[in-house]
């Protein structure tokens, strides 16, 4: 069974209530992981350049949590980041193509265990919005100027959509990269929850 997944990150219209930055513990899976690394992945002709920089960053964010790169440049690639056009609201949009035949039709399509994840990660597509006022804007706690701006910090949602792309979906707490809203360039990092759900599960590679 090939399970198609959709996810993103949308404008943010919830109020600023802290200046805290990530300080969650949460995580979230879908039901689908990668079997093999390196993903290897290549850019759209479209995508800009400020976009390619933003996703080199975020690339990075993910490699230095393991031993090994997760991902490499390729024209056979697995993994495609396109710019196109998006919904309203989204201002980042991830497709995750999953094969499994174990999956039924009953069965939810995320989890907190990583046992339940048992479908295999085939393909992904990383879609940035070309209508969407994307900055690189400097890592920063204050919720309360980042929620005044229209401006969108791309690294925030290339991490945000990567971490879809590894398996991680959303979570409640309002103070982490995988919410469902954009919140601001504290986004730019991972919380412990993030971490530790990589960890749990891809346990069998090497993480450092």
């Amino acid at each position: 069974m090939l399970l198609l997944i959709l996810s993103g990150i949308q404008i943010n219209s919830l109020s600023n209530e802290s200046n805290d930055c990530e300080s969650s513990d949460e995580y979230e899976f879908i039901i689908g992981k990668w079997h093999t690394f390196p993903i290897e992945y290549e850019y759209n002709y479209a995508v800009p350049p400020m976009i390619k920089h933003a996703m080199d960053r975020a690339i990075q964010t993910y490699d230095d949590l393991f031993s090994f790169d997760l991902f490499i440049e390729s024209s056979t690639p697995k993994l495609v980041i396109e710019f196109g056009k998006l919904s309203p609201l989204e201002l980042g949009h991830a497709l995750i193509y999953i094969n499994d035949a174990n999956i039924s039709s009953d069965m939810g399509v995320t989890t907190t265990d990583p046992a339940y994840v048992t479908g295999q990660i085939v393909n992904a597509t990383v879609t940035f919005g070309t209508r969407v006022n994307y900055q690189e804007v400097d890592f920063s706690c204050d919720l309360i100027q980042a929620g005044a701006e229209s401006i969108i910090d791309v690294k925030s949602v290339a991490i945000h959509e990567l971490g879809h792309v590894l398996g991680l979906w959303h979570v409640k707490n309002l103070y982490s990269t995988m919410h469902s809203v954009y919140r601001g360039p504290f986004q730019q990092t991972l919380s412990d929850g993030e971490v530790l759900g990589l960890h749990l599960l891809y346990t069998d590679f090497c993480i450092y």
